[in-house]
C-alpha cells in the first residue's frame, strides 16, 4: 500500500484506523522474560543452542510475538468482532522510506550548490570548539594540535581528567572503555593539517600575503579556505566506515578488513574539517539498550556511576556526555541513538530513513537502521547533521532528498527558522501515560513551557481520539522481531563460527530469534502499514505536526547497572530483555515507520538515596573505580519529538526551544526528587555538568602551559 503522491515518493495513503483501538498500557501484557547473568546466563546460552533448543521455542512465545497473529484473524482482536481482522487490509511494507516532495525548509539540490553550502556554514555556525579554536589561535595560543595531544592522553589513561596523573597509566573515569580503536598517528596528522589552516587563515585575515604551503590538505569546497568543523574532534560509533579502521559490531573482531575509504556521512564531516578522534564502543550488534559490553568494556553513564550510558549507541553518547567531543555519530535501529543521547544528557538526532548515507558499507538492518549525530549542544547537532545529510549520488535512496539546510534565504537561517506550516504538538495520552509519573511531570512541563512560550498548539486525544497510535504495544514486538532478524541473517551470518564467540546475552537471543516464523515476519510488515497509514492521517490532517513522549519511560530503573559483575571485563554480562523492551517503549516507533525523531533533555532527577549497594571498588581490566566524590546525584529525564518524513527541520526547532527551557527553567528549579517531583534545592552548578564532564579546551590550554614551563 505504497504510493507516490503530491508529498513524497513512496508516501503511505492516510487511512486513520478506529479510535476505539486497543493501544497504550491497555495492550501491553506484563513481561516474563528471564533475568539472567553471570555462570546461570553462560550455561544456559550454551544449553539453547544444543540440547536445549526446544526451550528457545517457548522464549519466543513468553516473548509475545505469536501476539501478531492476533491481529491477522477473522474472529477479530481480543474478540471484539468490529476489529475483526485488521491486518487483512494491508499489503506488507518491507521498506519505510518516504521521500518528501515538497519541504519548505529545504532547497532542492538544483538551487543549493556546494560553494554556496560551504559558505553559508561559514557565515552562520560559530562553535563552541570553532569560536574557542579561532580566539586562542590568534593570540598564538592554543591549536588543533595541543586538543589532540591532551585527549590522547586523557584517553590512553596518562591524564587524569583533573590535569594530574595517576602515574599508574589507569584513568579512573575509564575513558578508554568508550573508545573501540583511536590511531594515534592519524589523530595528529589531522590535527597538524589542521593548525596550519587556522594559522594560514589568520595570517591572511590580517592581511599578509600567505601562500599555500606544500603538503597541507586544504578543504576544497568553495571559496573558503577552512571548513567550518575544521579542528572539531568527532567520535564515530563502531558499525560506520572509517578509512584504515577495522570494523566489529563492539565483538572485538574485524568483521571487515580496513578500508581506504569512509563511509559517506563521515567523509561529508571530515570534508568540512573534522578530525575523526576514533571508533566508539557500541553493544555487541547493537542488540540491547544499555551497552553492556563484558568483551570490551562497559562506558558509564557520564552523571553517575551506577547507570548505564545506554545503547547501542554508548560509545558515542558517552564522549560527548563527558564533553571529550562536542559530536559523535551514531546508528539506530531500535533508539540507539536516541536512548544514549538521553541517558547521558546530550541531543541526538534519529533522521529519516534512508536519508543519511553510510555507503559504501551495506545496512544489514535495512528496513530499520540510520546513521546520525549525537551532540553536547543543538548548534553541533544541527550543523553535523545537515553536513552528514548531503545526498550521496551513489545511495539510490539519500540520492533523491534535498540537501537538508535550510533556503539561504536570512528569514530561513539557523536561529530565525520561520517555518512555513502552523506548530502542533501531539500527546498520544494512552501511550504518553505508559511510562514512570515523575518522567510524566518532567516533560509535560516542558510541553506547556513551549505550547505557552513558543507558538505551538497542543492536540489531545480529547480534541481528537486518533491523536492515540493504535497497536503500539503489538508495533514494538514488530519491530523487535524485524530486526531481530535483520541482524541475525545480516551481520552476524556473514560472521564465520559467530555462535562460539558471541556474548551469552546474544547467544540467547539468537536462539529465540531462531523461532520466528514467515507469518509473524509478515505479519509485523503488514503492521508496519498500518501505522504508517497512521501516521499519513495525523500529518495530513496536522501539518507541522510533532508527536511527543518521553524517550524513556523510567530511565531510573531501565538504566541501574545491577553489580559490578555485570560489567566486568571478560565476565558474562547480563541479559534482561525485560529492560530492553521497556528502554523501547517510544522509541521504536520512529524506527519502524521511518519518520525522523529527537530527542532533547528536560530535566534532572535526583539520585538522593538510588546509589546501588554492594558495588566493588575495582573490575578486572580497570574498567571500573568508582569513587564517592564522583557521584553527581542527578540523571537527565528527556523528552522525544516525531515529525513527519522529511521534516527534521520541524523537530530541529522543537529542540532549540526545548535547549532555551532547559537552560531557563530548570536552572531556576533544578534536580527534582523521583517521589515526589519536587525541586531538589541545589545550586545550578551542581547538576548542569555531569561529574565526568572534561573542559577540553580549557584543559589543553592549561596542557600547553605546562608544556611551555
Amino acid at each position: 500500500m505504497t504510493n507516490t503522491s503530491s508529498k513524497g515518493i513512496f508516501y503511505p495513503p492516510a487511512v486513520a484506523f478506529p479510535s476505539d483501538t486497543p493501544c497504550g498500557d491497555s495492550s501491553r501484557p506484563t513481561l516474563n522474560n528471564p533475568t539472567l547473568s553471570g555462570l546461570p546466563l553462560e550455561l544456559l546460552s550454551r544449553a539453547i543452542n544444543s540440547i536445549l533448543r526446544p526451550l528457545g521455542s517457548f522464549l519466543y512465545s513468553n516473548a509475545g510475538f505469536p501476539a501478531l497473529r492476533d491481529l491477522n484473524v477473522e474472529t477479530g482482536y481480543a474478540g471484539v468482532p468490529e476489529l475483526e481482522g485488521p491486518l487483512r487490509g494491508y499489503s506488507p511494507r518491507w521498506d519505510p522510506t518516504v521521500i518528501s516532495l515538497a519541504n519548505p525548509h529545504e532547497s532542492p539540490p538544483s538551487t543549493t550548490t556546494s560553494t554556496e553550502f560551504h559558505s553559508y556554514l561559514n557565515a552562520n555556525w560559530s562553535g563552541r570548539f570553532v569560536q574557542k579554536y579561532s580566539l586562542a589561535r590568534e593570540d598564538g595560543g592554543m591549536s588543533p594540535v595541543h586538543v589532540a595531544m591532551y585527549l590522547l592522553e586523557l584517553i590512553d589513561g596518562k591524564r587524569m581528567c583533573d590535569g594530574d596523573s595517576d602515574g599508574g597509566g589507569t584513568d579512573k573515569r575509564g575513558f578508554h572503555t568508550a573508545w573501540m580503536h583511536v590511531d594515534r598517528d592519524r589523530v595528529l596528522n589531522a590535527a597538524r593539517q589542521s593548525t596550519k589552516r587556522w594559522d594560514a587563515e589568520r595570517r591572511r585575515n590580517r592581511g599578509e600575503d600567505v601562500p599555500d604551503q606544500e603538503g597541507v590538505r586544504w578543504i576544497d569546497l568553495g571559496q573558503g579556505r577552512k571548513g567550518c568543523l575544521d579542528g572539531v574532534f568527532i567520535g564515530v560509533k563502531d558499525e560506520i566506515l572509517v578509512e584504515h579502521h577495522s570494523i566489529t559490531y563492539g565483538t572485538g573482531r574485524p568483521y571487515c578488513v580496513p578500508q581506504d575509504t569512509n563511509s559517506w556521512a563521515v567523509q561529508k564531516l571530515i570534508d568540512y574539517g573534522a578530525i575523526v578522534l576514533g571508533t566508539t564502543v557500541m553493544h555487541e550488534f547493537g542488540l540491547d539498550t544499555t551497552n553492556n559490553n563484558p568483551t570490551l568494556g562497559t562506558p558509564l553513564n557520564p552523571f553517575s556511576d551506577d547507570y548505564y550510558p545506554g545503547g547501542s549507541s554508548g560509545g558515542s553518547g558517552s564522549v560527548v556526555g563527558c564533553g571529550l567531543v562536542p559530536i559523535a555519530l551514531g546508528a539506530d535501529g531500535g533508539g540507539s541513538i536516541r536512548v544514549p543521547s538521553a541517558y547521558c544528557g546530550v541531543f541526538g538526532l534519529k533522521p529519516s530513513h534512508g536519508r543519511v548515507s553510510g555507503w559504501p558499507l551495506v545496512n544489514h538492518c535495512v528496513s530499520t537502521c540510520v546513521l546520525g549525530p549525537i551532540a553536547a549542544t543543538m548548534h553541533d547537532l544541527e550543523l553535523s547533521y545537515k553536513v552528514m545529510a548531503t545526498p550521496n549520488p551513489s545511495d539510490p535512496s539519500s540520492a533523491h532528498f534535498p540537501p537538508a539546510i535550510p533556503s539561504l534565504q536570512p528569514a530561513l537561517r539557523p536561529f530565525k527558522i520561520a517555518p512555513a506550516r502552523k506548530k502542533y504538538l501531539a500527546i498520544p495520552q494512552a501511550w504518553f501515560s505508559d511510562s514512570a509519573p515523575v518522567v510524566q511531570r518532567m516533560c509535560m512541563a516542558a510541553i506547556e513551557h513551549v505550547t505557552t512560550n513558543s507558538g505551538y498548539t497542543l492536540i489531545t486525544p480529547e480534541q481528537d481520539p486518533s491523536i492515540n497510535i493504535p497497536f503500539v504495544w503489538h508495533g514494538q514486538l514488530a519491530h523487535a522481531l524485524t530486526i531481530l532478524n535483520e541482524v541475525t541473517n545480516g551481520a552476524i551470518a556473514g560472521m564465520n563460527g559467530w555462535l562460539s564467540w558471541l556474548t551469552p546475552a546474544n547467544k540467547l537471543l539468537m536462539a529465540v530469534s531462531a523461532h520466528a516464523t514467515a507469518q509473524d515476519l509478515l505479519l509485523a510488515q503488514k503492521l508496519r502499514a498500518l501505522l504508517m497509514s497512521h501516521l499519513a492521517h495525523l500529518f495530513e490532517k496536522y501539518p507541522g505536526l510533532v508527536i511527543v513522549t518521553p524517550t524513556l519511560p523510567d530511565p531510573l530503573a531501565s538504566g541501574r547497572i545491577g553489580s559490578a559483575n555485570d560489567i566486568k571485563i571478560g565476565g558474562y554480562g547480563v541479559t534482561n530483555n525485560n529492560r530492553s523492551l521497556e528502554s523501547m517503549r517510544y522509541v521504536f516507533l520512529a524506527n519502524f515507520t521511518g519518520i525522523p525523531a529527537i530527542s532533547a533533555p528536560v530535566g534532572y532527577l535526583s539520585l538522593e538515596g538510588k546509589t546501588t549497594k554492594g558495588m566493588k571498588d575495582t573490575v578486572a581490566g580497570g574498567t571500573y573505580v568508582p569513587s564517592v566524590d564522583a557521584v553527581r546525584k542527578v540523571l537527565p529525564v528527556a523528552l522525544m519529538g516525531m515529525a513527519e518524513w522529511g521534516y527534521e527541520a520541524e523537530l530541529l526547532v522543537l529542540g532549540y526551544e526545548l535547549e532555551r527551557y532547559l537552560h531557563t527553567a530548570i536552572k531556576k528549579t533544578g534536580p527534582v526528587r523521583a517521589d515526589s517531583a519536587e525541586p531538589v534545592r541545589k545550586t545550578v552548578e551542581e547538576f548542569t555538568s555531569p561529574p565526568a564532564w572534561v573542559d577540553v579546551l580549557s584543559k589543553a590550554e592549561e596542557f600547553v602551559r605546562q608544556e611551555r614551563t
